[in-house]
């Protein structure tokens, strides 16, 4: 046993030596294989002068070079300020630290030698260095990036507090020969914004039967931390957890990342790199799809956020290089199979979680997990987890790998108890394998799944009582695609074994085809058996077919038949009120003699600014039913939100929000108001909130659809950047935009004709320009309230105009006089 222990420390003694000395010989190895250069291949010239000089066909300025016809040299101190910017910083080292490091001068033949193209115009005296493009330093650049802010926009600071309460209501009244039953139940669930800190909670009302009862569903106050990716709950919350982890509801604390502060909009989408030599139009094909076509200029790029599906993606790039006149040549630089998966990491990409806490019914019963996700690579992610409670411990370890091969999903579990059970050791494992090529449409998809329990194999709970499971193995197929072109398939089987006495075996195996005759009408056919070591197999089949109406969006027929008699018939159209009100009817085993209850609906909604309603009514009859009966189902859903003193009625609102709050400038004239220039919401006067995204950048912007032309808002456009249930308040107001005119004079009162000028508000902002004609008159359009300097050329200096918030639409200034800019004073 001593001889193992000290082969082991020798083999680790070992391979840690090899560690160090491994990334040294490497290192060493590039020293030694590049080329450095001692003294200039050709010698320096004596000659003097001044060239154009131009780095990767950008002019640089003009430049000092000692130059004898075909071979001009620059100072090497020179040359790095001119090509440092154009250089990764490994390529800038290797260059200038290494290979021309001796030299003061460097000339053509040198740069070669560092793969640097130099060329020489004598006729134009210009000089043209081109680096190639991966020695640019890497550019990252993601695939889907976030809206662009508007130039000038104002930035709109979120409200230090804010707040935001849902409620929802919902009845159902049962009438039948017996009586009447008017149940109903009101939800409710807050929110309070106190700068970052989220405090979350959610309660609920019902009466049935002259009873009442009220439950207090969760309180928690949540806090990011974008330094580390994190979320923050304290409270009543669940338990965090993965794999065979329970997710129990407990009293406790939790963090754990989020993908809200991720740079990546897609964590499971590895990237890809290419280099561009020179500017181009790059195409990404993804999966046989033009996805983009963009122009790119000269340099290393990698590329995240693609838009893949799960499988095996196909991405190619297609580089066009050349102009119309001179023919364009078309080259594709990279093409590769990237596979994805559920669960799936970028390389280096980390997922954490942690909570610990006690029972919500137990409240001596603790229970703690932690779990982490690590993207080892871009194919493969590693997952290990912990969980324990006051009377077993379970460590959670498993693997995502997506390969060329397909998609691959591990995972295992061992629970160890000291509590006396029966088992105190017990295990399980899990695995999933999945195909599919997004592609390729034509081959179909297949998926295999295992898993298997030994006995007393029960994950830690924040319990008093504990069972001791018997132990179980599953397994299961599946496989779908296309037959035809316009007929898929799916078929489908799994086994279960409970090894209990007696063994207990259960199945099924299904099977679907689905045939689209046309674009709008579709037919589905499925079957089911079922099998159980306990009962006779049971046997399924069903029918469906649907139907919509190209022409008519929302109108749809859709039939289902099963094989026992059950049948149903829908119908959905829109009624042109109420900006389209949708509605649906519903009849449910109509034809034939059918033994189970039968029945007859029609539901409708309304999806208004303030609120939702929803309501439908349904007859029924037969059956085990002794009479008919009717029930009539409402469901009510609104919200009311607060921010920097602005409250506001609206749907409910979920997430982050914005309230527009016209000021009373405008009266009750229409307010237009918009994020991202989407839908409008039309206000006459009365504060609107829309919902909006946590951790995403918009553009609100308003306008006055029925006012005059001169009319225009005082702030048109804001920018915000929104965090987590970020509450904002928008407010403007409207101003006329003014048609000035006015005629410039000198000291002598004599016009001063044919000048312009520039138009500028108080703090030195750009407006717009002016002139003058023959006669001296000027004019601008476009200005509203407040004081603007009109910049005259400095021979004649600046006028100094205020514009009142009373003035008409015209503005005849008069005649105006202009003092030099250290004597203008508004």
């Amino acid at each position: 046993m001593r001889r193992s222990n000290r082969k082991t420390r020798l083999f680790l003694h070992i391979a840690f030596l090899l560690l160090i000395a491994l990334p040294c010989a490497v290192w060493g190895r590039t020293l030694d294989d590049e080329v450095v250069l001692t003294e200039n291949i050709n010698p320096v010239p004596e000659g003097e002068a001044i060239i154009s000089l131009y780095i990767n066909d950008k002019y640089y300025g003009d430049v000092e070079t000692r130059i004898e016809l075909e071979d001009p040299f620059l100072q090497t101190k020179l040359l790095e300020e001119a090509l440092g910017p154009h250089l990764s910083t490994a390529q800038k080292q290797r260059i200038f630290d290494i290979i021309l490091a001796p030299l003061e001068w460097v000339g053509m033949a040198d740069l070669a030698v560092a793969n640097i193209d130099a060329k020489w115009n004598i006729e134009k005296l210009s000089y043209y260095i081109t680096s190639p493009g991966e020695y640019a330093a890497l550019k990252e650049v993601d695939f889907t990036p976030s809206v662009q802010t508007v130039s000038g926009s104002v930035w709109l600071k979120p409200s230090a507090i804010a707040a935001v309460i849902n409620l929802s209501g919902s009845s159902t009244a049962t009438i039948s020969n017996t009586g009447t039953t008017l149940p109903f139940t009101v939800n409710a669930d807050g929110l309070l914004k106190l700068w970052s800190l989220a405090i979350e909670g959610n309660a609920s009302f019902s009466y049935s039967d002259n009873a009442s009862s009220w439950s207090f569903g969760s309180l928690q106050g949540i806090y990011d931390f974008p330094a580390i990716e994190g979320r923050a709950k304290a409270g009543m919350i669940s338990n965090e957890g993965i794999g065979y982890m329970s997710r129990s509801e407990i009293y406790g604390f939790s963090i754990r990342n989020v993908e809200d502060f991720s740079r990546y909009d897609r964590n499971y989408s590895p990237s890809v790199a290419f280099s561009l030599e020179k500017p181009s139009t790059v195409r990404y094909i993804i999966n046989g799809n033009l996805s983009r076509s963009v122009k790119m200029d000269r340099g290393n790029y990698r590329v995240y956020d693609l838009p893949f599906a799960f499988g095996m993606n196909q991405i190619e790039l297609e580089v066009e290089d050349g102009d119309p006149e001179n023919g364009i040549i078309i080259y594709r630089p990279l093409k590769k199979y990237i596979t994805t998966e559920t669960g799936l990491l970028v390389g280096g990409k980390i997922d954490y979680g942690f909570s610990a806490g006690i029972s919500r019914t137990e409240l001596t019963e603790p229970i703690a997990s932690a779990y982490l996700r690590y993207g080892l690579f871009s194919y493969l992610t590693t997952v290990t987890g912990l969980q324990a409670d006051r009377r077993s411990v379970m460590a959670d370890i498993g693997l995502v790998s997506g390969t060329d091969l397909g998609g691959l999903t591990i995972d295992t579990g061992t629970v160890f108890a000291w509590d006396g059970r029966s088992v105190p050791l017990s295990f399980a494992v899990d695995a999933n394998y999945s195909f599919a090529l997004p592609a390729r449409k034509e081959v179909p998809n297949f998926g295999l799944s295992f898993g298997y329990k030994s006995r007393g194999f029960s994950p830690p709970q924040p319990v008093s009582i504990v069972t001791t499971p018997d132990a179980s193995i599953r397994a299961s197929a599946r496989v779908s695609g296309p037959l035809w072109k316009r007929t898929s398939f799916g078929f489908s089987g799994s086994w279960d074994r409970v090894f209990r006495s007696p063994v207990e075996d259960t199945g099924s195996v299904s099977f679907n085809i689905g045939v689209s005759t046309l674009r709008n009408f579709s037919l589905n056919v499925s079957t089911i058996l079922s099998l159980s070591s306990q009962k006779p197999p049971d046997f399924g089949l069903g029918i469906s077919l649907s139907a919509s109406d190209p022409a008519k969006p929302g109108r749809s027929i859709r039939y289902n038949q099963s094989d026992d008699g059950r049948n149903s018939i829908g119908y959905s159209d829109q009624l042109p009120v109420l900006g389209g009100l949708t509605y649906t009817l519903q009849g449910n085993n109509l034809i034939g003699g059918v033994s189970e209850i039968s029945s007859i609906s029609i539901g409708s909604g309304i999806d208004g600014r303030i609120f939702s309603l929803n309501g439908s009514g349904r007859m029924n009859w037969g059956g085990t039913l002794s009479s008919p009966n009717g029930v009539i189902n409402l469901n009510m859903a609104t919200a009311l939100s607060f921010a920097d003193g602005s409250f506001a009625i609206s749907k409910p609102l979920r997430d982050s929000f914005i309230i527009f709050d016209p000021d009373k400038s405008t009266g009750s004239m229409p307010v237009a108001f918009a994020i991202n220039s989407g839908t409008r919401q039309i206000s006459t006067g009365n504060p609107v909130a829309q919902g909006l995204s946590s951790y995403s950048k918009v553009i609100a912007s308003v306008d006055f659809p029925e006012a005059d032309a001169d009319v225009t808002a005082t702030v048109p456009h804001v920018a915000l950047a929104t965090g987590y249930r970020t509450g904002f308040v928008y407010r403007t107001g409207l101003e006329k935009r003014m048609y000035v005119t006015g005629r410039l004079i000198d000291a002598q009162g004599l016009p001063v004709s044919l000048v312009a000028g520039d138009v500028e508000k108080t703090d030195e902002s750009y407006f717009d320009f002016t002139f003058t004609d023959e006669e001296g008159y000027f004019q601008a359009y476009g200005l509203t309230s407040g004081q603007y300097k009109i910049h005259w050329p400095d021979n004649i200096g600046v006028s100094l105009i205020t514009l009142g918030p009373d003035e008409d639409g015209l503005v005849e200034l008069g005649d105006i006089t202009a003092s030099p800019e250290s004597e203008a004073e508004l």
